[in-house]
């Protein structure tokens, strides 16, 4: 039978005649508090908290909870909304009629009993019977199981063997190839060393050519009037002098490299003063990424308004001159770089040629 109950803050007591079921506990359809409501029960003089529920949130509870019949029950909510129960009244509302009901069916329940006992005691005899006889099955099966186990055995170990010795065969066989094969790698070393000593032939003959010629120069040996070619070896010598910046690198302290294209033959610049240069800058892949050869660039030496390997190459420069700067990073651009044309790390390679200088 359905039973139904509203809790407010109000406690309600009552005593169930039979025993109670309660199933489900929500908020009433009026409630507005949006605070937490807490449904407690007091139950053999304790004091339980059923659920917790709340508007918006949790509205709805499934409970599962029995309370004997003949004992005092006490609801009550914690909170400003009011909360709905709703159960039922289990089997003994129903009284002695079912009572009756109940010994009838307990009476056949106790004659059932015996019957199934009584088969029971049938069906273990003839159990005992079907026992004896899967035993001795299950021997001759093993029986069986032990002759097939054996053949299998038998079968294993034979192609285990035929295995191994087909092994063998295969590495006698790997074994006998190189053998055939080494003569041959014998006779290819021989073909090259005939090849490089022909070529030693050749190369002796231009020593003896080279001679020859040294021979003829000998007349030239008694030729006495050696001041005016003293005289003439000078010029030669200023002119090597003269050339030999041009070719030659030089490595700084610091790391920087220049090699001197052309020496100038105005002034040097001085720190702080104004110079004026062109140049063309490329990566060490041969990228150009600045240039300027048509106008001038000018800039002060020495306070930093250029890289350092500028500053540091420029100076010992002279007006008219041309020089390649080889600039590693920690004199250009450093980690950072100068994106997207210069990527971090870079080494730079200027072409420059100084212009002008302020004196």
């Amino acid at each position: 039978m359905f039973w139904g109950i509203e809790i407010s803050k109000v406690p309600v007591k009552f005593t169930p005649a039979f025993d109670l079921h309660i199933t489900t506990a929500c908020l009433s359809a009026v409630a507005k508090d949006t605070g937490r409501n807490v449904l407690q029960v007091k139950y053999d003089g304790k004091t339980y908290s059923l659920c917790s529920l709340k508007l918006n949130a949790t509205e709805h509870s499934v409970l599962d909870t029995n309370f004997e019949e003949g004992k005092e029950i006490e609801f009550s909510v914690s909170g400003n909304n009011t909360i709905c129960l709703t159960g039922y009244f289990v089997d003994s509302m129903f009284g002695d009629e079912e009572q009756g009901e109940d010994d009838e069916e307990d009476e056949e329940e106790e004659g059932e009993e015996e019957d199934e006992e009584e088969d029971e005691e049938m069906e273990g005899e003839e159990g005992e019977e079907d026992e004896d006889e899967d035993e001795e099955e299950e021997e001759d099966d093993d029986e069986d199981d032990d002759e097939i186990n054996a053949e299998l055995e038998q079968q294993i170990l034979e192609q285990a063997l035929k295995r191994k010795a087909q092994i063998e065969a295969d590495k006698n066989k790997q074994q006998k190839k190189p053998k055939q094969e080494e003569p041959v790698k014998q006779t290819t070393p021989v073909k090259p060393a005939t090849a490089p000593a022909k070529q030693t032939a050749t190369t002796t003959t231009p020593t003896k050519q080279t001679t020859a010629p040294a021979k003829q120069a000998t007349p030239t040996k008694p030729v006495t009037p050696t001041k005016p070619v003293e005289a003439a070896a000078k010029p030669v010598a200023a002119a090597a002098e003269k050339k030999k910046p041009t070719s030659s690198v030089v490595t700084l302290p610091s790391g920087l490299q220049y090699e001197d294209l052309v020496v100038g033959t105005g002034p040097s610049p001085k720190s702080g003063k104004k110079v004026s240069v062109k140049y063309i800058g490329k990566l060490t892949n041969g990228k150009t990424f600045d240039s300027s050869l048509r106008t001038p660039f000018t800039f002060r030496i020495g306070i930093r308004e250029v890289i350092r390997g500028w500053d540091i190459g420029v100076a010992s420069m002279k007006v008219g001159g041309k020089r390649r700067l080889t600039i590693p990073a920690d004199l250009a651009y450093g980690r950072s770089g100068a994106p997207p044309s210069i990527p971090p790390n870079a080494t730079l390679i200027f072409d420059v040629e100084l212009v002008s200088c302020v004196q």
